[in-house]
């Protein structure tokens, strides 16, 4: 009969403790926001801490030689950093951190440039693989592989890029380095490249006179 009891209490018990916190969720939840509030700077200057970053790298390490990164949480990482990076404020927020980072600490300046010194076929394997990864991506949001000439010259002697609309960000096309760096310099403006045209066609052939050169 005790037993029976006991279990009724802890039935109950549970039942009172799940009303309660779906009740206060709201409550619980803000009081939870500020405290990391209220604390984040602290944590943050502990973590920026060279004996933390050690502490944290030694840690790391002896984690992954019991659990190596499967190719689903590699994926999985890769996926959330993407879609870390692009929420509003977060750019601006890491090059600010990047920034104060060397002008506190310029000897790890002087370490990168001499990592690259000393390891030049890694570092040229790196920024190759960086290159992939990007153009990957951009074929995904494409939905079509890179183009082997541009779209609008028809040019095959420069670099072929990923022209994107910079005011509603859709995909419009694969072009070359220049006809890219034409369209940015325009600023999308369709009037304006087509009295360029315009211009070049008028003054081809007649020079105009503010142009001419005495004696000729």
């Amino acid at each position: 009969m005790s037993d029976d009891n006991d279990e009724e209490r802890r039935a109950k018990r549970r039942a009172y403790d799940r009303a309660y916190t779906a009740k206060n969720k709201d409550r619980r939840l803000a009081i939870q926001r500020a405290s990391r509030a209220k604390h984040r700077e602290a944590q943050n200057e502990r973590r920026r801490t060279p004996e933390h970053r050690l502490k944290l790298a030694e840690y790391k390490r002896r984690y992954r030689t019991t659990h190596p990164v499967t190719e689903k949480e590699k994926t999985r990482a890769r996926e959330y950093a993407k879609e870390w990076r692009s929420r509003p404020g977060v750019k601006e927020r890491l090059a600010a951190e990047k920034r104060r980072y060397r002008l506190e600490h310029p000897e790890a300046n002087e370490r990168v440039r001499a990592w690259r010194l000393a390891n030049p076929e890694r570092r040229k394997r790196a920024i190759e693989n960086e290159i992939a990864r990007r153009r990957s991506e951009q074929e995904t949001k494409a939905g079509r592989p890179s183009a082997s000439l541009c779209e609008i010259c028809g040019g095959t002697e420069r670099v072929i890029v990923f022209d994107h609309c910079h005011k509603h960000g859709h995909f419009r096309g694969w072009i070359c380095s220049r006809c890219n760096t034409v369209l940015g310099h325009a600023e999308d403006d369709a009037s304006l490249l087509l009295k360029m045209a315009a211009y070049l066609k008028r003054t081809q052939i007649n020079t105009s006179p503010q142009l001419t050169l005495p004696g000729l």
